[in-house]
């Protein structure tokens, strides 16, 4: 719900990086238009009620150009108009609101485009409010108060001259509330209490601090802090490399999984390599630096695990070097099948292409932030696209597109693109939807194609229980090629978890022989699903045909074709 909140916060004070992340169509089929669409909608409370002044931002979903924020009027209704015809994210703010929106809330964000018109419906959102005090009982003046999710920073405060504070505009959920201790410095001067250890409510560390649920539209009362006052240690040192001259953000992160991590940002400015986090508890964390071009490039340093056990620690140094990235095309294969003519094809702008890295042991106990660089890129009018700052790891990749006849044929590269190997040779495409794609640091890999071909199916149905069977908490329905040819085609495996009512939807697919069948979405079958699709998950795809075969629910799609009120009877498979 506060994504979109902490999405603004990161990119302002921590990543300040643009999204990362897909033979061409003839160019008479990507017009040209004019600067003179718009985007049109409306920000309301959730009983319907305009917000005036609500403030709206909408900006491209690749590059740095903003239209800047506009606001809406006395009927909570705003249009900006002046916009390319290219992919737009829309969201709305309002203090002391937060948005329940299903747009907002998506992952990732929903896309726009000009001529949408969206309404925005704003809660009311959840305080915290309570008291700073010192061991004594004396109130605490000026210390900042932080409302924290486990890896995030939501809303802040400073207490009044009483030592109150009150945060206001909270989703609902589960907090600690944490006062003084080091935090962004990008845009404040020092603290006077940055210099101390936070101590989070009641009077704890972070390992044993209280937990607060909020609901949203509810004040949370007498949440007071006894600041426990103690100095904390300062890790201190200067950065060196690509982009330092021009400003860099420096990192400190928990070390720890991922899911558990809580990141300190320090962005400083030109002309300044050294850097300095202090009130810093003991404990052990990862350092790393960044920087970022004005043409979009990103740069980073290896992440640096610090132990800090009761002393300052100094004099570390942190090279800065390029990020990878990775270039390509995106293809569209025309069909000849008489019912599949007169269908539009996609559009490469409104496509998204993206990379994502294995997620092994070592990837999740690396700092998260690293990982959320990797963001969606769209192709250009001619389907060109690149894949900018992915950082050092193995990836995989993935498109969507809207248009329903269409389906995803294949992904491939060529080997002198990841090696860089011989020239003047012609070198066979490989498969990259089978074998993980290596990036290593300053990488600028070329010639991934995505092809994407026109005669795509379609299925809809309802898997069906008998009367006696016991309803699963969930179940997962699997399409899974019947040829004996396919049964390495990644890209030929489908599935999904049906809905509450077990109707299934599955569209983009590609002709041919399927085996179908329905199983209990335990955790087993949840790992399969996850790995179904992963270049690795050579024995998972294996055992979805033994179960698919065993099963023996065929049916052929033919180009172009949909099929609906498909029904299929469940049936318990083996674990």
């Amino acid at each position: 719900m506060f994504r979109a909140f902490y999405r603004g916060l990161v990119i302002l004070l921590l990543i300040a990086l643009p999204g990362i992340g897909q033979t061409s169509q003839p160019a008479t089929n990507q017009t040209k238009t004019s600067k003179s669409g718009s985007i049109t909608g409306r920000v309301v409370d959730e009983s319907g009620q305009p917000l005036a002044n609500a403030q709206v931002s909408i900006e491209p979903v690749e590059g740095i150009r903003s239209t800047g924020p506009t606001r809406t009027d006395r009927e909570g209704t705003f249009k900006v108009t002046g916009l390319e015809p290219v992919p737009y994210r829309v969201e709305a703010f309002m203090p002391a609101y937060i948005s329940s929106s299903h747009e907002e809330e998506s992952d990732p964000p929903k896309q726009y485009k000009v001529g949408d018109s969206v309404t925005f419906v704003l809660t009311k959102g959840g305080v915290i409010t309570g008291t700073v005090t010192t061991a004594t009982g004396d109130p605490v003046v000026g210390i900042t108060v932080r409302a924290m999710t486990s890896s995030e920073m939501v809303r802040e405060s400073l207490t009044d001259d009483r030592g109150i504070y009150r945060i206001y505009g909270l989703p609902t959920g589960t907090y600690t509330v944490v006062a003084g201790g080091s935090h962004d410095y990008a845009y404040t001067e020092l603290g006077a209490f940055d210099t101390y250890v936070p101590t989070y409510a009641p009077s704890s560390t972070r390992d044993t601090a209280a937990e607060i649920n909020v609901r949203a539209g509810e004040e949370t009362s007498n949440v007071d802090i006894r600041f426990r006052g103690e100095r904390g240690r300062t890790i201190s040192g200067t950065a060196s490399g690509l982009g330092v001259e021009g400003g860099f953000t420096i990192n400190l992160t928990t070390a720890g999984r991922a899911d558990s991590q809580l990141n300190i940002s320090n962005f400083n400015q030109p002309g300044n390599s050294q850097f300095a986090f202090l009130g810093i508890a003991d404990g052990d964390y990862y350092l790393t630096a960044q920087s970022h071009s004005q043409s979009g490039e990103g740069a980073l340093s290896e992440p640096k695990l610090i132990k800090v056990r009761g002393a300052d620690i100094e004099d570390i140094n942190l090279t800065i070097r390029a990020l990878g990235s990775i270039s390509g095309r995106v293809v569209l294969e025309e069909s000849r099948k008489g019912e599949c003519q007169g269908k539009e094809p996609p559009t490469f702008k409104t496509m998204s292409i993206s990379a994502w890295h294995k997620d092994s042991e070592a990837a999740r106990n690396q700092p998260e932030f690293i990982w959320s660089m990797g963001a969606e890129v769209n192709p250009d009018s001619q389907g060109n696209f690149t894949i900018r700052n992915l950082a050092p790891s193995q990836y995989y990749f993935y498109a969507e597109f809207e248009v329903g006849s269409w389906y995803l044929k294949s992904i491939s590269i060529t080997p002198s693109a990841t090696t860089g190997a011989g020239s003047g040779l012609a070198r066979k495409a490989m498969d990259v939807t089978r074998a993980w794609t290596n990036v290593k640091t300053g990488d600028r890999l070329s010639g991934l194609v995505f092809t994407l071909a026109q005669g795509a199916a379609s299925f809809q149905g309802q898997v069906v229980l008998s009367e006696v069977e016991t309803p699963p908490e969930g179940v997962l329905f699997y399409l899974v090629p019947a040829e004996r040819e396919a049964a390495e085609d990644v890209l030929r495996f489908y599935g999904m978890e049906t809905t509450e009512e077990g109707k299934i939807e599955l569209p983009n697919l590609a002709p041919g022989r399927y085996w179908i069948f329905a199983q209990p979405a335990n955790d087993t079958a949840r790992s399969r699903f996850t790995k179904m699709s992963l270049p690795d998950g050579t024995e998972t795809r294996a055992r979805l045909r033994r179960d698919a075969e065993a099963a023996k629910t065929e049916i052929e799609l033919k180009p172009c074709q949909s099929v609906v009120d498909f029904r299929l009877p469940f049936k318990t498979l083996s674990k």
